[in-house]
């Protein structure tokens, strides 16, 4: 089971409060089962990029997941937040997050619903 959590508003909120007008916020998750994206927020492609490269990672790793302790479902768990990566940096103007009309920030667990850490830091002016 995966759990998509749009994280847009919440990474904006707090780049206002951090009061970085020029700069770049790095979004970095600390778990090995979740990953950080930035994607299309229109017609589910959010939750359409886990499902799809799930479907993908699957049989290969049924195949080679034998070779570990964990079940199928958390080795690919890991492949799949390793592929889409832990963190992202956007860059900041005048204050707002610089990124496109249709783009949001994503917290994609593969194994969740589960709470999560995710560290976010501000830089600059």
């Amino acid at each position: 089971m995966r759990d998509i959590v749009d994280l847009t508003g919440q990474a904006q909120d707090f780049v206002t409060r951090a009061g970085v007008n020029e700069g770049t916020l790095s979004c970095f998750s600390r778990h090995t089962t979740s990953a950080i994206m930035l994607v299309n927020r229109r017609e589910g492609i959010a939750e359409l990029v886990p499902e799809i490269l799930h479907e993908i990672l699957e049989e290969t790793v049924e195949k080679r997941g034998a070779s570990t302790s964990r079940d199928p479902e958390t080795v690919n768990a890991y492949v799949s937040s390793t592929l889409l990566g832990a963190s992202v940096n956007i860059p900041i103007e005048s204050g707002k997050l610089k990124i496109g009309d249709w783009q949001g920030l994503y917290l994609v667990e593969m194994l969740g619903p589960r709470e999560r850490e995710i560290v976010l830091t501000a830089v600059g002016i």
